[in-house]
């Protein structure tokens, strides 16, 4: 829920013939207005300040605390339950003021996006067009949100010593912001409708972004991506991830694909290039070392004959340098025929390009084929 609460002082001011009264009764129950965090740009004292509250921050006998769901890191663009307790067994009602900022400007920048959960809180939000709290609140390129207690949140909180928790999401930046500090202010009072015998409290969390872990990104990608995160890791004779249909009981490899059809074929991989077309191929790259810059070592690939069929490759490195290309080194084509040293066996079913030659057996041993 969005709100003004200077809107909310003025009317309720002309009505009452005391007006201090009004002032102090909606800034501590229905909240106080945004910049009471003590975080950069805000009151530094939190809710002390002319008209609010006079204590000196976080001299009271109780305290306040921020709990993220994540501990003190986010992964961008996942949301947090987030958890502000203010502990004060000395008073009866409890309110409090947060909001996120990014580290690096943390004056003008807010930090992901606020949303009460429940009807005890309210939001309120300089990054909506044309909303401004009040007069100065949302400085040009002020991308900032504070979230409070509201009246209903107020009721709910009385009485409830020694401590009371709102409970609210923050959802982090879609990207990597680097670290950013939840700040927030605390006020714990009798619920009397002065300014002083109020105990205030300031508190901050900083959570930095969590660092990709292998397995934790494995996914599709429909452009180039960090091989980190697209890997998937092995463990000693258990694969990391098993898609399976039946149930297997040993895995083997970083990925395990099981079929399971009795006396059938059961595919346990499909390689697609939805390209398509005459020369258009697909691939399964192979990798023993990471000292290529990415070139694989060993190379099966189907390229496609242009008549609905696929000719079958089989590629391996130049060996020597780490910068040396992969070459084609044995061919099938769709039609059956094989070239060893040649990708284009035209002469018969079997034919090796140049290079290429016959061994003689020797000892009783098969012939070898080499290139």
């Amino acid at each position: 829920m969005l709100i003004s609460r200077r809107r909310k002082l003025l009317v309720k001011s002309s009505l009452i013939v005391l007006a201090i009264a009004p002032i102090v009764l909606y800034a501590y129950e229905y909240g106080p207005d945004p910049g009471y965090t003590g975080a950069p740009g805000d009151n530094p004292t939190g809710c002390t300040a002319s008209g609010c509250h006079t204590d000196v921050p976080n001299t009271g006998p109780g305290s306040i605390e921020i709990i993220a769901s994540g501990g003190t890191t986010y992964v961008p663009g996942q949301t947090q339950q987030v958890q502000v307790t203010i502990t004060d067994a000395t008073e009866h009602k409890y309110g409090f003021e947060l909001t996120a900022r990014v580290d690096s400007d943390p004056t003008l920048t807010g930090a992901g996006t606020l949303t009460s959960t429940d009807a005890n809180t309210d939001v309120i939000n300089c990054k909506l067009s044309g909303y401004t709290p009040y007069i100065g609140s949302c400085p040009s390129g002020n991308t900032l949100q504070w979230i409070s207690h509201n009246l209903t949140g107020y009721d709910e909180a009385a009485n409830k010593a020694p401590s009371y928790t709102y409970t609210f999401d923050w959802t982090p930046p879609v990207n990597n912001v680097g670290t950013v500090t939840l700040y927030a202010a605390g006020t714990a009072g009798s619920g009397a409708l002065v300014v002083n015998l109020t105990h205030t409290y300031l508190t901050k969390l900083q959570l930095a972004a969590a660092p990709i872990q292998l397995g934790d990104c494995v996914g599709m990608f429909s452009t180039a991506t960090n091989l980190a995160c697209s890997a998937m890791n092995q463990g000693t004779f258990q694969g990391n991830l098993a898609i399976s249909i039946g149930a297997p009981t040993t895995y083997y490899g970083a990925m395990s694909l099981v079929g399971f059809v009795s006396f059938g074929d059961a595919a346990g991989m499909a390689l697609y290039n939805a390209g398509g077309g005459g020369g258009a191929s697909v691939s399964l790259d192979l990798y023993n070392t990471s000292a290529n810059g990415g070139i694989p070592q060993a190379k099966i690939k189907a390229v496609d004959d242009g008549n609905y069929s696929d000719h079958l490759t089989f590629w391996t490195k130049t060996p020597g340098s780490g910068s040396n290309q992969v070459t084609e080194k044995l061919r099938i084509t769709s039609t059956g025929s094989v070239g060893i040293g040649t990708s284009n066996p035209t002469l018969g079913p079997l034919q090796m390009g140049s290079g290429a030659y016959v061994s003689e057996g020797v000892c009783g041993s098969m012939p070898q084929i080499g290139i």
